[in-house]
């Protein structure tokens, strides 16, 4: 059973330049932590685990097969909004 997501539980809806809608979810230390864990110290691999972790594509998570098949600039899209919403100067433009 699929549960319906809550407005307030969504960055942002995106439509991607190669593979369609995207729905970025709010980012949670779970989210940060596991992507972490997964990273396992590679910092260059952190963003790739969170867009793993909040990103759905046609309404189901990318597994990370998907995403390292993924068109680049799907990829390169994903991580900019990413890195937007980790971003400080973001956070600051919201409060």
């Amino acid at each position: 059973m699929i549960k319906a997501m809550k407005k307030n539980e969504v960055f942002t809806t995106v439509n991607l330049p190669i593979s369609g809608e995207a729905t970025v979810l709010e980012g949670k230390g779970i989210h940060y932590f596991s992507a972490l864990s997964k990273a396992k110290g590679d910092s260059s691999l952190v963003v790739k685990y969170l867009i793993i972790e909040v990103v759905q594509v046609d309404g189901k998570h990318l597994s990370e097969q998907q995403l390292d098949e993924m068109h680049i600039r799907d990829i390169s899209y994903l991580s900019t909004i990413i890195s937007m919403m980790m971003s400080d100067d973001f956070l600051q433009g919201i409060s």
